[in-house]
């Protein structure tokens, strides 16, 4: 009888323990479900600010691509066109629109908060992940080459302007309204200007690095765009998983 009861009492603790077990294993399930799931809100959220994010700095990298793409055609106009059929005015826009520079400024505060959080880490996708992780040095690479052109250009844009004796900075840019003399006269110091060589050599070094900077800027925008996709489909799948 006494044998009896111990195998009860046995059998009785084993069952204990194993509920216990049962109960802490479907626990721990649950807590790493409960994890997973609020990992995966995170992921989104990022993937979602992030996302936000590229497409502002595609729409800015857009509209300073634009410009850079005027200023090339009109450095084009002036050296290879005849313009001599020019009106003043379209002589005025043109040398505007070939002197001056524009410098993409992209938006990296939540792209350096989440590197420097470590908190990239949440993307599962690591072709995402590490195409991410390297967008910044291809817009590096696009910066460096538009900040040479810019300090080339503005270092000598401003010396002629200076410098030019035939014609004031005040009337070329609209600042006031031209004189009878100037209206007469300043057509043909235009077009005396553009053929001045050392006029001509600086638009030519301009436009030599313009156009691979326009390469470039075609393969960062490509990048972005590629990435936002990216971003978009993953985030789909987070959501519909």
């Amino acid at each position: 009888m006494e044998s009896n009861k111990t195998g009860k009492y046995l059998k009785y603790a084993v069952g204990e323990i194993v509920l216990v077990v049962i109960g802490i294993l479907i626990a721990l399930q649950i807590n790493n479900w409960n994890q997973s799931k609020i990992l995966k809100i995170e992921e989104v959220k990022s993937l979602e600010s992030l996302h936000s994010e590229f497409l502002e700095n595609l729409q800015k990298f857009d509209d300073i691509h634009a410009l850079q793409l005027i200023r090339n055609d009109a450095i084009n106009q002036i050296l290879f066109s005849d313009i001599s059929n020019y009106s003043l005015s379209s002589l005025d826009s043109l040398y505007l629109k070939a002197n001056f520079n524009w410098t993409y400024n992209p938006s990296f505060g939540i792209y350096n908060s989440l590197i420097n959080s470590g908190k990239i880490q949440l993307i599962a996708s690591d072709t995402l992940k590490n195409r991410i992780s390297q967008f910044k040095e291809l817009v590096n690479d696009y910066l460096e080459d538009e900040i040479f052109i810019m300090n080339f250009a503005a270092r000598y844009s401003m010396e002629h302007f200076v410098n030019d004796e035939t014609m004031l900075v005040e009337s070329k840019f609209g600042l006031r309204l031209r004189n009878e003399i100037e209206t007469l006269h300043d057509k043909d110091n235009y077009l005396k200007e553009f053929k001045s060589p050392k006029y001509r050599n600086r638009l030519s070094i301009v436009l030599l690095n313009g156009k691979p900077l326009i390469s470039v800027g075609i393969a960062l925008r490509k990048e972005m765009v590629s990435l936002i996709e990216m971003i978009e489909s993953e985030v789909d799948k987070l959501i519909h998983d």
